[in-house]
């Protein structure tokens, strides 16, 4: 069972459980770590739309986004959640082996430059002052910008919240005990 799996917004939740964990392997990625990014985007709902930005879908694809991956907004706000999975790891691939963390899945949704940088890299370039003021919470320091380090202080300070870190995180390094146990008694 998958973390949030009781907040899954489908007729069929086993099938989306399945097709995301299918996702995360093909990208080698914690499935749990993309369940948290959905729920943090969309709360898991397909039809999740800004009102602001137009942003749609179980990780608020930006209309110009939706074009390059061969759909629009309208069309994935009315893809029930599995079929939407497929735009899901479309987008996501093209970030394939440079997503170690929750941090790295979340930014690539959020900010793509800043996967796979150093915690001091400041998101926006020359505009690093307006995507801040544009997103607040994430300016932990309340400094005017926001540093990579700050995202991964938010999103995982989120995940904490929804009761990842004390439920499933620490389940994660079980596989690493099961081999060091079979490596030191010749299994």
């Amino acid at each position: 069972m998958l973390f949030l799996s009781n907040k899954i917004k489908s007729p069929t939740p086993a099938a989306f459980e399945s097709r995301v964990v299918e996702i995360a392997n093909n990208l080698g990625i914690d499935p749990n770590w993309l369940m948290i990014v959905m729920y943090f985007e969309s709360g898991l709902n397909p039809s999740a739309v800004n009102k602001i930005s137009g942003a749609t879908g179980l990780i608020q694809f930006m209309p110009k986004t939706a074009q390059r991956l061969g759909t629009s907004t309208d069309e994935l706000k009315t893809m029930d959640a599995i079929s939407q999975l497929d735009y899901v790891e479309k987008y996501l691939s093209a970030y394939r082996g440079k997503m170690g963390s929750l941090t790295d899945v979340y930014l690539s949704v959020f900010y793509p430059a800043a996967v796979g940088k150093e915690d001091n890299y400041i998101l926006g370039g020359d505009n690093a002052e307006l995507v801040a003021r544009q997103n607040r919470i994430f300016d932990t320091n309340k400094d005017g910008l926001i540093s990579k380090a700050e995202v991964t202080q938010y999103i995982e300070g989120y995940a904490k919240r929804l009761g990842w870190i004390e439920k499933y995180k620490k389940f994660a390094i079980l596989p690493i005990v099961l081999i060091l146990f079979c490596l030191i008694h010749k299994f």
